[in-house]
């Protein structure tokens, strides 16, 4: 819900992200933008390509929703995690989770992964 003051001022809505992001990193950009109709939404991006991605999902026009951090279980017990850098729902009701990389990553494995695969085979079977 925006919040306003005796001054007419509307503020963003909070982020409705399921895990926060690093105020600032040495290595790597991390963004905070306004998103959204109206006062907007707070967003929040790992990267710059994360925030592009952002920026074109909000500016396209079959967008109704868009969320960023979006917690997805998986596995037979539903007992993995994975967050996805973003979630848009579409006018007709499909959502679509992206998960935004450099392609360089898209074979390594990554040290703190339980299954142990690259990412791109991670990813497909979380998908």
């Amino acid at each position: 819900m925006n919040r306003s003051n005796a001054g007419g001022i509307v503020l963003p809505d909070a982020s409705k992200a399921e895990r926060p992001i690093a105020n600032a990193a040495t290595g790597h950009c991390t963004a905070f933008a306004v998103l959204g109709d109206g006062a907007g939404i707070r967003f929040q991006a790992e990267s710059h390509t994360e925030l592009l991605n952002l920026l074109i999902l909000n500016a396209s026009p079959d967008v109704a929703e868009l969320r960023e951090q979006v917690l997805f279980h998986f596995g037979p017990e539903m007992e993995q995690e994975h967050y996805f850098d973003a979630l848009a729902v579409r006018r007709n009701g499909r959502r679509i989770a992206y998960s935004v990389k450099p392609e360089a990553y898209l074979h390594r494995h990554r040290k703190d992964d339980l299954i142990g695969l690259p990412f791109l085979e991670r990813i497909q079977i979380i998908t």
